[in-house]
């Protein structure tokens, strides 16, 4: 028993260190040694981390030196196999330790070592950690040892909170409290161009960490509907935290502001491609698509087939279920002389809507003009009325009735200012079961459906779409 607790102690010590290494890092390109001490050794510590970035050095030559550790320590210094020279690692926490090195210019190409003495009072261990050092070509094309999201930002102020050491090409300089920057990349470290024009390397604990800073200001300036300052603060949030999934939302909403959609609708995918279950993303996307859809509407009644294509595909990126869109998608095609294309958008709204009498009648389907779908045998009352039982009486993961819960999301979408009319419950069979299915439209032609399948002998019910997943998550 005292092995298990062990072993889960030491997992979650090691989740918790790890966490601590940024999303910038390419962990691909990482040279780590971790683990427990062994028994005898000086010091005993739980789990430990040694680290040199990258493992494949090229270009300027720089790399970032760490080490992690579940217990505190008094000092660490590097020492590698090609100087006498040691490199001492700062830490606020006596936990977490950095600095950038620039290995000399006259190091030969090869593998080499870093190695960690870590000092306490109780005596010290060492960590051995290897690198290469490759000046070829290929590597000297990306001189920046650091994997970076850049943007059309220049930088960002930044103002020295505590007196340190940066880096600055091969050599150190000393920084005073109340020094300005401007920050140009940020990992463990600050890349930084300095007052006098020069760049350099700072630890993070030196400066004020200014992502929430921007974040107000930005949301001040979008309250005071001064969208062009609120896109240029978010812009610099999003260029220090490339994965903050708020920084991508108020772009889009910003740039939705100013009527740019298709500004706003590439913030809002970025935003959904790190969290595709976030309501306001989803509200948002909703939005844009209902005003996607009514300029295609425009541009297809004015006989601009062309432009009306574009943006039909701009409703249909964002909502794949606007069966509307795909039926004036394929109009416009076959305007256009496209007549494959257009039976294709057919099918694919006849997917979602396969009761629909202008897709059955597009794609000639049916008897005498009879949907299709009227000639098969109909779900029995009595299933249609056990099968909406055992949904709308069903709880969701938190204690919620199903039916409070769908009201409650469909008053919130409305609180939000986004139109949403109620289509109402439908219930179709669906092999040994039956689909249980809630239709709303949200915008022109937007629908939204909350799926569940249902076995009416066993009264088993589950989630069987992406929207009926999350209430059941979240309400």
């Amino acid at each position: 028993m005292k092995k298990i607790l062990m072993l889960v102690s030491v997992l979650l010590v090691s989740n918790l260190v790890w966490a601590s290494v940024p999303p910038a890092i390419d962990r691909s390109n990482l040279s780590l040694k971790a683990g427990s001490t062994e028994p005898g050794e000086p010091l005993s510590i739980v789990w430990l981390e040694s680290l040199v970035y990258p493992k494949k050095v090229g270009g300027d030559r720089t790399i970032l030196l760490g080490v992690r550790l579940t217990s505190r320590v008094k000092e660490v210094e590097a020492a590698f196999d090609f100087t006498g020279e040691k490199v001492k690692l700062d830490s606020n926490d006596g936990l977490n330790w950095n600095m950038s090195y620039r290995i000399p210019d006259e190091v030969a190409a090869g593998l080499h070592v870093a190695r960690y003495h870590i000092v306490d009072d109780r005596g010290s261990i060492q960590r051995t950690v290897d690198f290469s050092l490759d000046d070829s070509a290929t590597l000297a094309q990306n001189p920046n040892p650091f994997r970076m999201v850049r943007s059309e930002v220049k930088g960002w102020p930044l103002t020295v909170t505590q007196t340190g050491i940066a880096i600055q090409g091969g050599s150190t300089r000393m920084l005073q409290p109340g020094a300005k920057l401007t920050g140009i990349a940020k990992v463990p470290w600050y890349k930084v161009v300095f007052e006098d024009g020069k760049e350099g390397w700072i630890p993070l604990s030196m400066v004020v960490e200014p992502v929430e800073e921007y974040c107000q200001k930005g949301y001040e300036a979008y309250l005071a509907k001064n969208y062009a300052a609120a896109i240029a603060n978010y812009k610099l949030v999003v260029e220090i935290d490339p994965t903050l999934v708020k920084g991508y939302l108020w772009l889009a909403k910003s740039y939705y502001q100013m009527e740019d959609l298709d500004e706003a609708k590439r913030y809002l995918a970025e935003a959904l491609r790190l969290d595709d279950r976030d309501m306001s993303l989803k509200v948002l996307a909703a939005m844009l698509a209902a005003d996607y859809f009514k300029l295609a509407h425009i541009q297809y009644r004015a006989g601009d087939y062309q432009a009306s294509i574009t943006n039909y595909k701009q409703v249909l990126d964002l909502r794949s279920d606007s069966v509307l869109s795909w039926i004036e998608l394929g109009k416009s095609y076959r305007e256009m002389g496209m007549g494959q294309e257009a039976r294709s958008a057919w099918r694919e709204g006849f997917k979602r809507d396969p009761e629909n009498k202008v897709l059955l009648s597009l794609l000639n389907i049916g008897v005498n003009n009879a949907p299709a779908e009227a000639l098969k045998p109909k779900v029995p009352t009595l299933l249609v009325d056990d099968s909406l039982t055992v949904v709308k009486s069903g709880k969701t993961n938190k204690g919620t009735l199903v039916e409070s819960a769908l009201k409650s999301v469909i008053s919130l979408t409305r609180s939000l200012g986004t139109p949403m009319v109620e289509k109402g419950w439908v219930v179709k069979r669906d092999g040994a079961n039956y689909l249980v299915r809630y239709l709303c439209e949200q915008g022109s032609g937007v629908l939204e459906t909350f799926d569940w399948l249902v076995n009416v002998d066993s009264r088993a019910v589950s989630a069987n779409n992406g929207n009926a997943k999350l209430l059941m998550d979240r309400w």
